[in-house]
Order: C-alpha cells, then sequence, then structure tokens
C-alpha cells in the first residue's frame, strides 16, 4: 500500500452527516480525513451555525475558523427537512449511507422518522450514531439541549478549574466536544468491524455528559475511592511534585517532575540539593502533603534564571518543561512547521489555512481539501440518487432543496 492509499482507509465508505458546531461535525471530519465520502446535510439558507461564528473577513467573505477546521473535503447538500418532500430526499441518502450522524433533539428526531428503528427498515446495514447533551429520550434533563460550555459546568470540570480562591474558569477550548465526537470516532470504527461480520448495522448512543465522564474519570475515581472532591489548582496538577508553571527572571515555563527520580534530576541541574534533601519532599507523598512550603522553595530557585536558561538545562536532564507560548508562537515553532500540520484549503474563491489531520498513516498526512458553501453540492448528490434535472428544479423553486 502507498503512502497516498493508506490515508485513505476509508475510501468507498459513505458517511450522512447530519450535525453541526463541533462534536459531530468533527467526528465525520475524522472519517473524510481517512477517505470516507461524507455529504453534509445543511438547512438551507446559512446552514450549519458554526458558519455565522465569529466576525472574521477574507477578501470580503466571512469566514468561521470553527466551521473551516471541521469541513474540509465535505460535500455540501442544502435540505429543509420542515418539508415531507425534503424527508423524502433525506430518506434516499439514508438508503445509500453505511453511517448516519446526528445531533438532533430526541422530539425532532421523531418528527423527522429519523430514529433508529425507522432509518434501519430503510437501511438495515447503517451505522447509526445520535449525539445528545445530556443522554437522549427516557433519562432525566434527557430532552433538555446541552453544550461544551453548559457541560463543563453540569459535568465536573469547572469545578476544579482556575485558581484557587477564584473565579471558577471555563476552559477555551471545547474539551467536551471533541472527547464526544473522538468517542464517536471510535464506536463508529468498531460498529464497522462488527457489521464486517454480521452484515448488520448499530445504534450508537453517546452524549456531552457521557464525554465528559469519561474525561474526570480519574477525578470521579478518586472521590469513588476516597471521597475527595477536587477544588481549583491553578497551574497545577496533584500527581508528581513540583508540577506547576513558575515565574523566571522574564517570564514564566511549567516544569512538571513526574517521578522521584526526574525531582532528584531537575534539583541538581538546578543547584538545589537543599530542597533534594529536605526530609519533608523525600519522596512524592511527601512532596504532595507538604506542597505549599516545596512550590515556594522550588519556586524561589527557578526565579533566578531566564526561562531559556531553565528550558535548555531541564531539557538536557531530560526533566519535564515548557515555555508558555501563545498561539503564534506554536504556529512558528519548527516542531509544527516540520510536522507540516498547517495546510491550505479552498473555500469558495479564496485559499485558507487550517490544520491537518492530526494523525499520519504510513509517514502521510492526507491533504485536506476545500471546505463547500450551503448546497454547493446539492445537484451533483441528489443526480446520483437519481433525480433528474426538472426534479431539481422543482425541488429547487418549491424551497426543499438549496
Amino acid at each position: 500500500m502507498s503512502q497516498a492509499e493508506s490515508t485513505r482507509v476509508f475510501e468507498g465508505l459513505k458517511v450522512l452527516d447530519l450535525t453541526r458546531i463541533v462534536a459531530g461535525p468533527l467526528a465525520s471530519q475524522t472519517l473524510a480525513d481517512f477517505g470516507a465520502r461524507v455529504i453534509k446535510v445543511e438547512k438551507p439558507p446559512f446552514g450549519d451555525e458554526a458558519r455565522s461564528y465569529t466576525s472574521n473577513y477574507v477578501n470580503d467573505v466571512h469566514v468561521s475558523p470553527m466551521f473551516t477546521s471541521l469541513n474540509t473535503g465535505k460535500l455540501s447538500v442544502g435540505i429543509d427537512l420542515s418539508k415531507p418532500e425534503g424527508i423524502e430526499v433525506l430518506n434516499r441518502l439514508v438508503a445509500e449511507a453505511d453511517v448516519l450522524i446526528h445531533n438532533f433533539r430526541p422530539d425532532l428526531v421523531r418528527g423527522m422518522s429519523l430514529d433508529y428503528e425507522s432509518v434501519s427498515r430503510i437501511n438495515k446495514r447503517i451505522v447509526y450514531c445520535s449525539i445528545s447533551g445530556f443522554g437522549g429520550e427516557g433519562i432525566p434533563r434527557g430532552m433538555i439541549a446541552g453544550n461544551d460550555g453548559i457541560l463543563q459546568a453540569y459535568g465536573g470540570l469547572m469545578s476544579f478549574s482556575g485558581e484557587p480562591g477564584g473565579q471558577f474558569v471555563r476552559c477555551p477550548v471545547p474539551v467536551v466536544d471533541w472527547i464526544t465526537g473522538l468517542n464517536c470516532v471510535i464506536a463508529i470504527m468498531g460498529a464497522l468491524a462488527s457489521r464486517a461480520v454480521s452484515g448488520r448495522g448499530s445504534n450508537i448512543e453517546t452524549s456531552l455528559l457521557e464525554g465528559i465522564a469519561g474525561l474526570l474519570s480519574n477525578q470521579i475515581g478518586q472521590y469513588l475511592l476516597n471521597g475527595a472532591i477536587p477544588g481549583p489548582m491553578g497551574s497545577q496538577a496533584p500527581l508528581g511534585q513540583p508540577n506547576q508553571v513558575f515565574a523566571t527572571k522574564d517570564g514564566h515555563v511549567l516544569v512538571a517532575t513526574t517521578s522521584d527520580d526526574m525531582f532528584q534530576r531537575c534539583c541538581k541541574i538546578l543547584g538545589a540539593s537543599k530542597i533534594s534533601s529536605d526530609p519533608r519532599f523525600a519522596d512524592s507523598p511527601s512532596r504532595f502533603r507538604n506542597r505549599p512550603a516545596l512550590i515556594e522553595s522550588f519556586g524561589e530557585v527557578v526565579s533566578r534564571f531566564t526561562s531559556q536558561e531553565i528550558i535548555e538545562l531541564l531539557e538536557g536532564s531530560l526533566v519535564l518543561c515548557s515555555p508558555i507560548n501563545n498561539i503564534e508562537q506554536v504556529v512558528q515553532s519548527p516542531q509544527i512547521l516540520a510536522l507540516e500540520l498547517v495546510q491550505s484549503v479552498g473555500f469558495g474563491d479564496i485559499a485558507l489555512s487550517v490544520v491537518g489531520p492530526p494523525a499520519r498513516f504510513d509517514g502521510a498526512r492526507r491533504q485536506r481539501t476545500s471546505v463547500p458553501i450551503v448546497g454547493e453540492n446539492t445537484d451533483e448528490v441528489l443526480m446520483e440518487l437519481g433525480y433528474d434535472v426538472d426534479e431539481i428544479d422543482r425541488l429547487r423553486k418549491a424551497e426543499v432543496v438549496a
């Protein structure tokens, strides 16, 4: 298998994407990155709500980085699913699909006959994946809408984010959406492997709440073990001390000594033998118990050096450390450039830079292709379903498709 072929492991897989915003589009984007043909169904005229996020313009064209980063290489079909004829078009797409992903509320799903039982009657081989906020119909809060921020709060993450004694802080990265989207991909891949043997599809149900619960399995496990409820720790981590951001002469660095041996190497290279020989800091549990004293003493040592000096000294001794890079520094870093992670894609008549697929197969990273405008591929996809030009024109005039 050539490098180009190895990045298309899902070649021939047809994915029907009825999702919006982040979690669902991330799942279908991941499948598209490895060769799946993804048909994104959008409500005309505006499509996925994420298209309207932010106020960025390139050559007078509105651009939403959230949308463009999660919808490259997909085909956009504009269908009004509130109309019976729109549902008829959707059912023909369902009959051809291998995978269907949606994040509609359960009541909307029933109204469109888009529940698993209805869909599987049309296509018994389909792998059906539904994403909800809290777990779906029949479960408390199952009918309540949720998004990443709501689940960071409800799911507990926000309760121990931020500085001790300060306000609760929301992670600005949609971590709940991302973990949920990746959970979908894992489940879909498992279902496809099962179908290859049984010939039958599967009904996959997941939610943002299940995503955050899995993400916090360590914190939840600690509570179930000893009743400990985590509180805000700022940049600190509860494992391996010291493990947080420290001020230097000219900035800040993060130092993470994750083992007793690493702690000893760190102290030696920084000339902090007094700290390493202190019985209060003899091992990891002791350092954790005496963390305030440790942080004060260790922080005083680090403050004697510049950030670059700390990085050079500690990296040379295989001690975990990092500068606090801003996004510009990340994008321009030798590591990102060497990995060729930033790619150019088309969006109508303009070119955009986006982050490419985060994994390589056999040394090759798949090149992402263009971002569709709403309904850009409607005619192409409907013709493949058997609609002729006159039928498509009639549906467009009736505002069923766009």
